[in-house]
């Protein structure tokens, strides 16, 4: 069972054609995830310090891949970011429109606009001061980071990945001084 404090982590695996698994466990049996109804457009965990006063992230996710956008749902609420989520670029667009997101955590290719097209958008219409995006990929090859990077893209997550991975990416994205 996953807790709080705890090494074990996430390992992703997602196959968009016909499977998906996920496992979220210490290694002795795997873990269950919960998917959210429909309905459902922010998550947020309990804060991991109950006397906190600093103030929630707020984290978009687009990712088409249903079980592997849940996962990350899951993984950034757990770790007390507020999270909203989006299956495609189109319906980014119309959420950024409504609120200012702390960072969004994308997949390059979807269907309907893919990721560096609803980057370059968000980049045009952000001014000076653009929502960071944080690429998902399975894609490794170093010189198209390259390309990304000088599309706008600020850091990347490579599927599948580790639960410490992704929390890693988005604390750079988020916190202004990390480097």
């Amino acid at each position: 069972m996953l807790t709080e404090g705890s090494k074990e982590e996430a390992k992703i695996e997602a196959n968009k054609e016909e499977s998906s698994a996920i496992n979220l466990s210490d290694g002795n049996e795997p873990a269950a995830i919960d998917k959210p109804q429909p309905e459902q457009e922010e998550f947020a965990g309990e804060a991991s310090e109950p006397n906190s006063i600093t103030k929630q992230k707020s984290i978009l996710v687009v990712e088409d891949n249903d079980l592997y956008r849940e996962m990350l749902v899951k993984v950034l609420g757990d770790a007390n970011y507020i999270v909203s989520q989006a299956d495609d670029g189109l319906a980014a667009l119309k959420l950024i429109k409504t609120k200012r997101y702390d960072c969004i955590i994308m997949d390059l290719f979807m269907p309907k606009l893919d990721g560096l097209n609803t980057t370059k958008h968000i980049n045009k219409t952000g001014g000076d001061n653009p929502v960071p995006v944080i690429a998902l990929t399975g894609n490794k090859r170093k010189d198209l980071f390259k390309k990304w990077a000088s599309m706008g893209i600020k850091g990347y997550i490579i599927k599948p990945s580790s639960k410490a991975e992704i929390l890693e990416q988005v604390e750079k994205c988020v916190t202004p001084d990390a480097t």
